[in-house]
């Protein structure tokens, strides 16, 4: 018994050491990558290959994937993908088996490269698209002195199914008029009728039939553009505000900070022909210190200007001031109740009237309640000099309107219709008020025929009936849906006249495009209508913009799409704030099918809900989402989750409590780190300002950005060919040092010093970033300048994050655009959130791109210089003739400049100087514009001075003149203005004609004195002339101050020798004579 047992536990034990022997052969290492794929580039329709080496003591086998998703037939050491195109970009991976074993190779990455990149693009008139959505708003109302037509502004692109652009007109019967139909590239918030019938329009647009103008117009009566008024390259902001003053001369305000490239505080003053007034500008000087909203011309040409403002300059101007004609300010105006109390409104002014032509009074409306510290409500009226008129206030205050008065428009009889947000049975957002004030009892519109929301243009038709109209955002009156299309007109007694009940369309934003296999673009937004047709928010468009049928949404989503990524597989990942998905609940995050098919396959955690405004796909097909506002309530999930390929939380990514705000971008390296930015300062209660990154894991990188971080929100990352890191947002520093919006972070996470290290992007915030493969990259945004230079919304850095300056790009508005793709073919794909037009109303659908914008490589339509004015050198007195020559394709307009400064009336290409003087040297330039912008030139002119006075004398006068003592000599004043030859030669004056004077009197504070001074320029290089400065408490008894020879420095300041405190009078004079 003993053997049989001890055979039957060694029987066990060699069982046993066998199935250990097979354990550790079962067990054996996983394959080692010896050469892991790498980032390869290729041109757009060109093949890539990716490459990996491995070993392994058994037989190798692989499977390449695209983001997690396995490719058919990709099953050896080489990856071959022929003809690729941008779909096809990204990352790319091996899972290397052996004996059972895996191994994951680090990701390759494919970068396709356009096949051309140009310089100059302007809109691609084979492409349109127009991007809409139910709704708009009339913001600007005019009656017609031509008849009883009535002019509506606003931002709209469609009107009853008819193409209506930002501008349209209702006949006398109060429909629209089929023969008007300007096409107005933005938002008209201004109209003014000329009494020509002519019409300036003044918004933030940018093109007016096919032709560019920013923001200012002017129209003739049939709607075509008046070529005759040219602003050069317009307003670089919004107009709100016109008025035309009695000589024909146009005021404009706004929040725009310059005009054809001058600078100008927000109100300008411009000549009959769209040009400049320059010597209004001077008066100006600085302007204001926020937006104008609104502007009214008093009888005398005064302007009372209304907005946001505090200052002009540096006075004092809460947000109501008054110009003289000329531009200066008017410190009579809104004089305090009580010395040195409060001045101005004490919140905004939104509106302006005077009374009547006979009647300067004037009508102020806004969100105001009190004025230089009297309680007034919404709405007061002012005499003309700015005094309260206590009376109608009375009577406003009695009655308490109760809203914001964002209209206004004087009715017959001293009464005054307003418009705004008010509510009141019987008040609602428009009223008429009497002559003292109060409400109107006479003219009281029912209730079910009142604007059922805010009113933002009221009209009267004072030359006709009385009748009154209303604009603004709502599309019904009353109770009924669908009953008005954002305007009514009311007869005198208040009762409904008119109101069109034609379906009103304006633009809509598209927030994500993604290109699609095949050729073509997934697009997702705010849109409803695309091109006309239903589309709720997603839709796949052709390569000309056109809606590509084969992708099928149904009801499409029930609120905005914000971002949209392509899936290994094609499929698309969705999301936004919407709760449903073809009349079925799909909230925040859904996975589609190229057929535009709901994906079953994949279904967001529960958990996670809010709206989610960033989508990443890492390489293994794990998807990391940032959330917006509201965040991303389960447990431990703060605005950044990261999900399993079918939209379950995955658990082993914890970022603990996340981030303190939502996060607007994600990237993914290949290196396995996760960088988020977004509008948040801590993570996990660590401070992070704005962006941080990850590991795998979620934990938090603590080298990244672990200082002062950012100052300011990230909007956008893209990681660059070199693993590098760029972001972009609204931050202006990072850990204290400058980074205007831009900011780049090597692969192991350091600051890259010199990358975007100057003034960098300016005006507003970088949205969007699109890296090339060379490192370059596009960055759109609400920007206005980088490195100094004026760039509107879009721009190409080089690698270095230096601006691109050969960078051009034309057609396309000036507002913020959400982002920039740059397409295999050359082309450029811009998120635009305002209209762009092609410059040719040939185009389908009239050029009209609204939404997104395609632009195509293009020859600048820039004026081209093809000879410039050459640099001279001359003696005084001679004659200087400057020419420039240019062509283009439209009407060039030219202004020569001396070291910056305009020059008044030199606008031909030719620039002739006569009988110059050494002041007259300086660099002499010329811009040549044209409606896209302007070319310049300049050449130095150098002027050497006459030496003494005979050959001042000889080159500045005849012979005949020489001849005669009376006009030539020393001592004569030939043109009897007080101003000797000897003291034009001296102090550097014209010979001819009359003069300013020379001198100029001063104070200077010095060792606890004042003492009166004198300050004149002296000639250069004159060595017979004798300088004498005096001084005189009597005018009669002269002491010598100071006596002097002509030497360097030219500008002098000469003090008295007495101060002036210990003297009743002081006086100072300067003689000048012929040296012996």
């Amino acid at each position: 018994m003993k053997t049989s047992l001890c055979l039957f536990r060694s029987g066990s034990v060699f069982a046993l050491l066998l199935l250990m022997v097979s354990a550790v052969g079962l067990h054996a290492a996983p394959p080692a990558i010896t050469l892991q794929p790498a980032v390869v580039t290729a041109p757009q329709g060109a093949a890539a290959t990716f490459t990996v080496a491995a070993e392994a003591t058994a037989p190798l086998n692989y499977q390449w994937r695209h983001l997690g998703v396995p490719l058919a037939g990709a099953d050896t050491p080489t990856l071959e993908l022929a003809a690729v195109n941008l779909p096809d970009a990204g990352f790319y991976d091996v899972v290397v088996t052996a004996a059972g074993e895996s191994t994951v190779s680090r990701p390759g990455r494919l970068l396709v490269e356009p096949t051309f990149i140009a310089d100059t693009f302007r809109a691609d008139p084979t492409f349109t698209l127009e991007a809409e959505m139910a709704g708009g708003r009339v913001s600007a109302l005019c009656v017609s002195g031509m008849g009883d037509s009535l002019l509506v502004g606003g931002s709209f692109t469609t009107i009853g199914d008819e193409r209506r652009d930002g501008l349209a007109r209702l006949d006398s019967s109060f429909v629209y008029d089929p023969e008007f139909k300007p096409v107005v590239a933005g938002a008209v918030f201004a109209i003014v009728e000329q009494g020509d019938g002519r019409i300036l329009i003044g918004g933030g647009f940018t093109q007016v039939n096919g032709v560019p103008r920013s923001c200012i117009a002017r129209l003739n009566a049939d709607g075509s553009l008046d070529p005759s008024f040219f602003p050069g390259a317009g307003c670089n902001g919004n107009v709100n505000a016109v008025v035309v003053q009695s000589d024909g001369a146009i005021v404009i305000g706004g929040n725009f900070t310059k005009v054809d490239g001058v600078a100008c505080g927000r109100i300008a003053r411009l000549h009959p022909d769209g040009s400049l007034d320059l010597d209004f500008n001077a008066a100006v000087g600085t302007g204001f210190n926020s937006a104008v909203a609104a502007l009214a011309r008093q009888s005398d040409d005064r302007l009372v200007v209304g907005g946001y403002f505090t200052q002009l300059g540096s006075q004092l101007a809460p947000r109501l001031a008054r110009l003289e004609r000329d531009g200066a300010f008017d410190p009579g105006f809104v004089l305090p109740k009580i010395p040195g109390g409060p001045r101005g409104c004490d919140s905004d002014v939104l509106a302006l009237a005077v009374a009547s032509p006979s009647d300067d009074r004037v009508y102020v409306g806004g969100r105001f309640g009190k004025y230089a510290g009297e309680d007034t409500g919404r709405v007061m009226r002012l005499e003309a000099n700015g005094v309260l008129d206590s009376t109608y206030t009375a009577s406003v205050l009695l009655d308490g309107i109760n809203g914001t008065v964002r209209a206004l428009a004087p009715a017959q009889d001293g009464r005054l219709v307003i418009g705004g947000d008010f509510t009141g049975s019987a008040w609602r957002c428009v009223v008429r008020l009497a002559s003292n004030g109060a409400i109107d009892t006479s003219w009281s519109p029912p209730e079910d025929a009142r604007p059922a929301t805010f009113v933002y243009a009221v009209a009267s038709y004072n030359n006709f009936d009385g009748r009154v109209a209303a604009g603004g955002e709502f599309t019904q009156i009353g109770f009924t849906a669908g009953s008005a299309s954002g305007v009514v007109r009311y007869l005198n007694s208040g009762a409904l006249d008119a109101a069109p009940g034609v379906t009103l369309r304006q633009p809509a934003t598209i927030n994500a495009a993604v290109p699609a296999a095949g050729g073509g673009w997934f697009v997702g937004g705010t849109f409803t209508f695309l091109n006309g047709e239903p589309r709720n928010r997603i839709a796949r468009i052709t390569e000309e913009g056109e809606v590509d049928g084969s992708f099928n949404p149904g009801a499409g989503f029930s609120g905005p799409v914000e971002t949209i990524v392509a899936d290994g597989a094609g499929r698309l990942l969705v999301g936004g704030s919407f709760l449903k998905y073809q009349d079925v609940t799909a909230s925040w995050l859904v996975r589609l099918e190229a057929s535009g098919e709901r994906d079953l396959g994949f279904t967001l955690d529960p958990g996670l809900v809010g709206t989610i405004s960033a989508v990443s796909i890492q390489p293994d097909g794990r998807i990391v989402v940032g959330a917006g506002a509201g965040g991303l309530p389960t447990p431990a999930r703060n605005n950044l989750a990261r999900l399993l390929a079918g939209g379950a939380l995955d658990p082993s990514f914890d970022a603990g409590a996340g981030q303190s705000g939502p996060v607007r971008a994600l990237a993914i390296e290949r290196g396995g780190h996760i960088v988020a930015g977004g509008n948040f300062t801590q993570f996990n209660g660590v401070l992070r300002g704005y962006a941080a990154r990850f590991d795998a894991s979620g934990a938090l990188d603590p080298s990244f950005n672990s200082g002062l971080g950012l100052d300011w929100y990230v909007d956008a990352a893209v990681i660059r060919a070199d693993d590098s890191l760029v972001l972009g947002g609204a931050f202006q520093s990072v850990d204290g040092a400058a980074r205007g919006a831009a900011v780049g972070f090597g692969a192991d996470g350091s600051l890259l010093a010199d990358y975007n290290s100057g003034t960098g992007f300016t005006g507003g915030a970088v949205s969007g970033l699109h890296a090339l493969p060379d490192g370059r990259l596009y960055a759109s945004g609400s920007f206005t300048g980088l490195d100094g230079q004026p760039v509107q919304g879009l721009a190409r850095l080089n690698a270095d994050g230096t601006a691109a300056i050969a960078f051009a790009a034309f057609d396309r508005s000036v507002g913020s655009h959400r982002g920039v793709i740059a397409a295999g073919d050359g082309r450029l794909l811009i998120l635009a959130s305002t209209a762009a037009t092609a410059p040719t109303l040939a185009a389908p659908r009239g050029g009209r791109q609204f939404g997104l914008v395609m632009l195509r490589p293009a020859d600048s339509p820039l004026p081209v210089i093809g000879s410039a004015p050459v640099a001279q050198e001359v003696a005084e007195g001679a004659d200087v003739a400057l020419a420039v020559g240019a062509s283009g394709a439209s009407l060039l307009r030219y202004q020569w400049s001396r070291d910056g400064v305009p020059v008044p009336g030199a606008t031909a290409a030719a620039l002739d100087l006569a009988d110059v003087l050494p002041s007259d040297t300086g660099t002499y330039s010329v811009a040549v514009r044209n409606e896209y912008g302007a070319s310049g030139a300049g050449a130095l002119v150098t002027v050497a001075p006459a030496l003494s006075y005979a050959d001042w004398a000889a080159a500045h006068f005849s012979a005949g003149e020489l001849a005669d003592p009376a006009f030539a000599g020393v001592l004569a004043d030939p043109y009897g203005v007080g101003v000797a030859n000897l003291s034009r030669y001296a102090f550097g004056l014209r010979p001819r004609g009359r003069v300013a004077a020379p001198t100029r009197v001063l104070t200077l504070d010095e060792d606890g004195a004042r003492y009166l001074a004198v300050g004149f320029t002296r000639r250069p290089a004159a060595d017979d002339l004798v300088y004498t400065v005096q001084s005189s408490g009597d005018l009669v008894e002269w002491s010598p101050v100071e006596v002097m020879a002509a030497a360097l420095p030219l500008e002098q300041t000469v003090r008295d020798t007495v101060p002036i405190g210990n003297a009743l009078r002081r006086f100072l004079r300067v003689s000048v004579d012929l040296a012996p």
